[in-house]
């Protein structure tokens, strides 16, 4: 089929009569007249009169992707398989054929543009097979349509033979204007609308210079052209260049590369950005010209800052062109990080193992090291980190990190605002905050790499945040966070968002924010299936764990775990021990509790192996407490509760120290028990942690009720209740109920005054409405409201919804009149 480009495209000029001959024309719009009637002024225009034979169909979306479907229906014989394509066009040429013995045949096509190829194939046999005879093939688009038309459609378009007219300009009597040309005639000056079209798509401009240097057109003649690409619908209305599309898709592979290169040529000749004319030379098949690859260079730092994405296209075309240029080699890698670190870290072994040269292999240090930690390959333990800062000091990218006691803290080599100053900080206040010795330290090496300014890779912001977080500065960490996530989603740098969002999720949960920490755990385990990095990291799907539970939903939180199967994450400190403590988590839900102590010893023993003595990284120690009391074995739980009063003193915050006088509370003698827990209470109410803080709560109000202290007992079990349906956490906030309700429905005392409010106002009837009903001012309401929400322990009216025991409106109402 040929491919000729629009050169021979024309408007059709008007005639009165034409001699009898196969002719292909291609209507724009339909003037609000039906298919058939354009067809007939179209039959009159070519002087077959009214005698023709006219067959016309239209077209729908969905007859693209049926071959033959609708030549079957033009020549009434639809259904039945597809016929072979030499087959399908034999036999519409005999049944043409046969029409035409007896009458001039017009076939007209409605919205063509949806026309299945076999159809275009066999009208295009059609035209030139029956040339001389007199047959009109009619196809009617709207102006618009062109834009959204098939390749195998605009490849007919180019044939010479073809002809394009206004549906406005068919006069109703099938004449025109006499200007005595003969319809179809090469009109000489004519421009060619799909050339300019393609050229526009090309340099993205309709700049008219630029695009005359493309066709090779004049300007004036390009100006007119590009007028008339847009009556065609071939470009869009306001200006603005078309996408190559369909437009380029029916060229030769060879015409394509041509017209490439010319207009990435002409683009650099006019000093447009690099990064258009990169965009150009990504579709070439060779480099062949010296300033492509400067080109490329150029685009690939332009694209950097703010398009890391592009840039790694930029530099692994230049890659594919010179695989042994080390320094583009090392700028791939480099952009990669935060993208694909695997990928990153494949290119910089390879760089490594290739060259001797000592500038190479220092400035691939900072990023070798950490894509070692962004894929596990060095694990974020004490030891080893240790060894990345002794490696950062020396600068031996190649030699593998020892296994060894962790440094002391406070020995960071380097110091300032550098590459690898930020990742020795960022190794360093890690370290410092899982081995748990130094949080003052650790914090200030975390703030100073999220203040460093240009910002890093997210590795190293990620891990600072993670440190605050530890150091029970979570409130801190959050913006950083989301600071992290807006830019890499903006910059599609996909690991580092996920690496963010997870992280964010996990910090969220521990402030109790379980219902946004439930959608960011969700959207970031999405996205890593997205990607397919499921296997490779799994703190998203652990984390979203963790929330379901915190939502009262363990059903859901165990079949999470099982679909991540069985791969060992001895080599992520992260994933593992938290994958273990999520375990423990849901069989001690579904009432399995020896198989829960059993998972959070086993978690336990891993991190004091890993040398990780931070004790909020996992509170394994805390809930095995609670376990080994449930149990029956006091002494254990007492050996658990001591080890974590160990640990929070060797890492002395708030959060700590809260959480071990938790553990020590639950298995001292019933003399100490209620202080030791209220001061736990009373040590995390100044903490972000929630979650914590509402479960010391519950548990405090659970020991006064065993003590008989009811009225202490109501007020804890109500802050506890009130905190967590605040928060999302939904079995904290059963657990809260059950033990208000075990109290054989002991509750606040609320005078008759204050139910008779209160329970109007769970109904939902305003302050004027329930002193209207009470007889009361509605000062006097508002000071009711306020009593009851303080005894209950809630914020406001959607609590009164969920309180029990109320009583009813009228029986409340009846009592306060009775009183009266």
């Amino acid at each position: 089929m040929s491919s000729t480009p629009l050169e021979h495209m024309h408007l059709l000029p008007r005639s009165t009569a034409h001699q009898a001959a196969t002719r292909t024309v291609l209507v724009l719009g339909n003037g609000h007249d039906s298919l058939h009637k354009i067809a007939r002024r179209v039959g009159d225009m070519c002087g077959h009169g009214q005698q023709a034979d006219v067959r016309s169909v239209v077209c729908h979306r969905e007859d693209t992707g049926i071959e033959h479907a609708v030549l079957r229906r033009l020549l009434d014989t639809p259904g039945g398989e597809p016929l072979p394509p030499h087959k399908a066009r034999h036999a519409a040429l005999e049944h043409i054929t046969g029409l035409l013995t007896r009458s001039p045949v017009l076939l007209a096509i409605g919205d063509a543009q949806w026309c299945d190829q076999g159809t275009l194939r066999c009208i295009d046999h059609l035209s030139r097979s029956t040339a001389g005879l007199p047959l009109t093939i009619v196809l009617n688009v709207a102006p618009g349509a062109l834009a959204t038309a098939t390749a195998p459609f605009l490849e007919l378009m180019t044939r010479k033979d073809w002809t394009v007219v206004d549906a406005t300009a068919l006069a109703p009597d099938g004449t025109g204007p006499a200007d005595g040309a003969v319809p179809g005639a090469p009109h000489p000056h004519e421009p060619d609308p799909l050339r300019v079209a393609r050229a526009s798509a090309l340099l993205k401009s309709t700049d008219e210079e630029l695009v005359a240097a493309l066709t090779g057109l004049p300007t004036g003649v390009t100006r007119r052209a590009l007028h008339e690409s847009r009556d065609l619908g071939l470009l869009p209305e306001d200006g603005a260049p078309p996408s190559p599309g369909s437009l380029l898709d029916a060229l030769p592979a060879a015409e394509r590369e041509r017209m490439r290169t010319q207009a990435a040529e002409i683009l650099n000749d006019a000093a447009r950005p690099a990064r258009q004319v990169a965009d150009l030379l990504l579709g070439l098949s060779a480099l062949d010209r010296p300033w492509m690859a400067a080109v490329l260079k150029e685009a690939a730092t332009e694209a950097r800052p703010d398009h890391p994405a592009s840039s790694v296209s930029y530099l692994n075309r230049l890659h594919e062109a010179d695989p042994d240029d080390a320094t583009t080699r090392t700028e791939l890698a480099t952009a990669l990080l935060d993208i694909d670190p695997a990928a990153a870290r494949a290119h910089l072994v390879g760089l490594l193992s290739h060259t001797d040269d000592p500038d190479v292999r220092a400035r691939i240090t900072v990023p070798l090291w950490l894509s070692a930690l962004m894929t596990h390959r060095t694990p974020e333990t004490p030891a080893a980190l240790g060894g990345v800062l002794r490696a950062l000091r020396d600068g031996a990218p190649d030699q593998a990190p020892p296994r060894t006691r962790p440094e002391p803290a406070g020995t960071s080599p380097l110091s300032g605002d550098g590459p690898r100053e930020c990742l020795v900080r960022a190794v360093d206040a890690l370290r410092t905050a899982l081995a748990g010795t130094d949080p003052d330290a650790a914090t200030a090496d975390a703030h100073h790499v999220l203040k460093a300014e240009p910002p890093h890779t997210a590795w190293e912001r990620v891990s600072a945040a993670k440190v605050l977080g530890l150091a029970d500065e979570t409130e801190a960490a959050l913006p950083h966070l989301d600071r992290i996530v807006a830019d890499s989603e903006r910059r599609q740098e996909t690991w580092a968002e996920y690496h963010a969002r997870s992280t964010q999720a996990l910090l969220l949960l521990e402030t109790g924010r379980v219902c946004e920490a439930y959608r960011t755990a969700l959207a970031a385990t999405r996205l890593a299936e997205r990607h397919g990095w499921g296997q490779r990291t799994r703190l998203a799907p652990v984390t979203l764990t963790l929330a379901l539970l915190a939502r009262g939903e363990p059903g859901r939180a165990e079949s999470v775990l099982r679909r991540l199967g069985a791969r060992k994450l001895d080599d992520t400190v992260w994933d593992h021990h938290l994958y273990l403590m999520a375990r423990a988590l849901v069989a001690r839900a579904h009432g399995r509790v020896e198989q829960a102590l059993d998972l959070l010893e086993r978690c336990g023993a891993s991190l004091d192996s890993a040398g990780v003595r931070n004790p909020v990284f996992t509170k394994w120690w805390l809930y095995s407490t609670g376990l080994l009391m449930e149990l029956g074995q006091p002494r254990a739980a007492r050996e658990r509760a001591e080890l974590g009063r160990h640990l929070a003193e060797q890492w002395p915050r708030a959060d700590s120290s809260g959480l071990s006088l938790l553990a020590l509370g639950m298995t001292a003698g019933p003399a100490d028990r209620v202080e030791l827990l209220a001061e736990s209470v009373r040590v995390l109410a100044g903490t972000a942690h929630r979650y914590s803080y509402a479960v010391a709560e519950l548990r405090l109000g659970q020991e006064l009720l065993q003590q008989r202290d009811d009225a202490a007992a109501r007020s804890r079990l109500q802050a506890a209740r009130a905190t967590a349906v605040r928060s999302g956490m939904a079995a904290v906030a059963e657990k809260a109920r059950s033990a208000l309700a075990a109290a054989g429905g002991r509750r606040p005392a609320l005078s008759g005054a204050e139910q008779a409010v209160a329970r109007l106002a769970a109904d939902g009837a305003t302050n004027r409405a329930i002193a209207d009903t009470l007889y009361l001012s509605v000062r006097t309401v508002e000071y009711h409201l306020t009593s009851v929400y303080r005894k209950l322990g809630i914020d406001g009216r959607a609590g009164l919804a969920e309180w029990p025991s109320l009583p009813e409106p009228g029986a409340a109402a009846r009592a306060l009149s009775d009183r009266r």
